[in-house]
Order: C-alpha cells, then structure tokens, then sequence
C-alpha cells in the first residue's frame, strides 16, 4: 500500500527531460524554418520578430497561471493538458494558409509552452528536494540538447527537401504522448494529507532579490532568445548560408549549453554560483560581441557555439538562486521567475528584429544588443555577488 502511494519519480523526471526535448523543438523548427515561412508568406524581418512576442505573451500569461494555480490544485493536469496545447498548436501551424493564421497557433501553442515553463522546474525540484540545484541543470540541459538533436535534424531535412510544415506534423504524436505519460503518474501532491500554504504574489513582489534576479533572468534569456531565433537567419543572410548551415548553427549553440548545464554540478564544487555567473556574463558579453564585429562564417558558428556556453548558466540557476535565496518549493515564486525569463525571450528577438529593420534590414546591427544584454546582467549580478560573500554558501 505504502509503494502504491509513492510518487513516480524516476518516471516523472524522465518525462520532465522529455518535455524539455520537445519543448526545445518548437523554437528549433521555427528558428530553422523560419526563412521558408517568410518565403511562404511573404513577411520580412519585422513581421517573423514579431512572431516571438506573440507566442511569449502567451508563455507568460500561462506561466504565471498555471504557477499560482499549482500550488493550489496541483500540477499533474495541467501538465498534461499545457502538452495537448502545444501538440494542438504544432499541429495548427502545419496546416495554417496565413499569416494571421499562424499568429493564433503561436498562441496556442504558447499557452502549453507557458504552462510547462511554470510547472516543470517546481515538480524536478519537489521531486528531489535535496539536490534543487544539480537537478535543475540536469533538467535543463535537456533543453539545449534538444534544441542540438532538432536543428541537425530539420536543417538536414530541409536541406534534402522536406517541407517545413512536414515537420511540425510529424512532431504532434510525441508531444500529446508525453501529456498521456503525465496524465498517468502519481505527482507528490498527490500524497501529502496537508498542501503547503502558498506563497503569496505580493509577498514576492515586495522583496527587492525577486526584482534583481528577474532583471537578470530577463536580459540574459533575452540574449540567448535572440541567438536561438535569429542565429540561422543570421548565418544566412551575412554569409549566404544554406538551412543546413544554419542547423548547424543552433546545433552547436545547443550542445555547447547541453554541455554547460550538465557540468554545472562539478564547476559548483569549486566556484559560488554568483562568481561563476558572473564570469559567464563577462564571457558571453566578449563572445556575442565578437559574432557582431567579425565578419567571417566559420568564426561566427564558432562564436555560436560559446555562446551557448556562456548561456548555459543562467536560466536554472537563477531560479535555484530564487529557491534559495527567496522562498523553497513555491511553484508561484519560479513561475513568476520563469515570466520574466519568457518576456526576454520573445521580447529579445523582437527588438533584434526591430532594429535590423530600422538600420534597412541590417541583421547584424540587431544582433549587437546580444552582448549588451550580457554586459547589463554582469553589473546587476555585482551587488548578489557581495551580499553572498557575506553567507556561508549554501549546500547544493
């Protein structure tokens, strides 16, 4: 009886890494594919930015609902129905004939995005409260790793003809099968008698470490967005490069991150997470400045591909730093957290894009607020960096 009400915890965690492959496929192939669809579509620079923002507003909105939602009525459905949304809205970019069209399944598909971005990190981090840390970067590796496994994939299969709306159609079964998976484990909540009392969104809100960290959170996942949404497009419009190049590009931009996360826990042995954060900021503000000014393809992907390690510690670790530093097991405080990573990432490549349109389709002119990004998020970490030399690190 006592097996019967345990969590599925190996089960669940795998399905979490899952998520976080198939979740890095929509923005691989729509990174990827996207000069096809304005080929399609007849849009240009301003238009595809444009797309980012639209499926982030919608990221954000279910984020924080479903965050403050799950502390009250648990996460098992609305992690399942948040996959069914992003498989109905995969499916519905596939068969759209507009560009109006394709704006609504950006939405659609947002609104399944947002909700495992709120809920997945706070249930990897229930599962295996005493290693937060080390489990958030294993979780989030598989990110970047899905995004190296897609890019190569879609880049390849473009490159031999398939079409770009083939390959959102044969990406709906395993999304939906992952909402199935969730909808049959058992999730923690399911086994405590008494639900913890949630954190409340004023609370957060008046703590001056929230305000900080999500400056953070939001610049950096603003640099690495636009890396990811424009990186191909980039490689082709500077250097004529096919969409194979291109894959290539957000493969290695996507592997060296894979890397980064999966060796945070060893670096942490050595180094306060605040330091190293802030090394990485200083890097990666040197790094994307180089992808600015040097005008050569290999350097770039090059370039690229440091980048993506510099990225890489970042988006989990802030959020460990929230559930250190602020409140533990508060799936209202990362989703709020997670919110202001959403808004950089589709807020980022849209003023890329709104820039390279202003400087007459400049691409490379947009990129440059990449490495302010990096360079803003160096000086806000500065003050975390002194107010946690005066603490004993924290075990991790």
């Amino acid at each position: 009886m006592a097996d019967e009400q345990r969590p599925h915890v190996r089960l669940l965690t795998a399905n979490s890494w899952a998520t976080l492959i198939f979740f890095a496929l929509t923005s691989t192939l729509l990174a990827v594919c996207l000069k096809h669809i304005g080929d399609e579509f007849g849009i240009g620079y301003g238009l595809k930015g444009r797309l980012a923002p639209v499926r982030s507003l919608a990221l954000a909105i279910a984020a924080f609902g479903c965050g403050y939602l799950a502390d009250r009525i648990g996460k098992k459905h609305l992690m399942a129905v948040s996959m069914f949304c992003i498989a109905g809205g995969v499916f519905w970019v596939a068969r759209c004939s507009s560009y109006a069209g394709l704006m609504t399944a950006m939405l659609l598909m947002g609104l399944g995005l947002g909700g495992v971005e709120g809920l997945v990190s706070p249930l990897v981090a229930e599962l295996h409260p005493r290693s937060v840390s080390t489990q958030l970067n294993v979780l989030h590796a598989f990110y970047p790793t899905g995004l190296m496994l897609t890019a190569a994939v879609a880049g390849a299969a473009l490159k031999l003809g398939a079409t770009w709306r083939s390959l959102f159609n044969v990406s709906v079964l395993p999304i939906a099968a992952i909402g199935v998976v969730y909808l049959l484990c058992r999730f923690p909540e399911e086994t405590h008698a008494e639900r913890r009392k949630p954190l409340r969104v004023r609370g957060i809100l008046r703590n001056p470490t929230f305000w900080v960290l999500a400056l953070i959170m939001m610049l950096t996942a603003g640099s690495e967005g636009s890396l990811l949404y424009w990186g191909p497009n980039f490689l082709a419009a500077e250097y004529g490069s096919s969409a194979l190049v291109g894959g290539a590009g957000v493969a290695v931009f996507g592997g060296a991150m894979a890397v980064g996360r999966f060796g945070m826990s060893a670096a942490l042995r050595v180094c306060r997470l605040e330091r190293l954060m802030l090394g990485m900021a200083v890097l990666g503000g040197l790094g994307t400045l180089g992808l600015v000014l040097i005008d050569h393809l290999w350097t770039s992907v090059v370039l690229m591909a440091m980048a993506g390690l510099f990225c890489a510690a970042f988006w989990p670790n802030v959020l460990s730093l929230a559930n250190e530093q602020i409140a533990a097991g508060s799936s209202t405080l990362l989703a709020m957290m997670s919110v202001a990573g959403i808004v950089g990432f589709g807020g980022g490549p849209a003023l890329v894009g709104v820039v390279a349109e202003g400087q007459g389709a400049d691409l490379r002119a947009g990129m440059a607020l990449v490495p302010m990004g990096f360079a803003l998020a160096g000086l806000l970490l500065i003050p975390v960096l002194r107010a946690a030399t005066r603490t004993p690190a924290p075990e991790r």
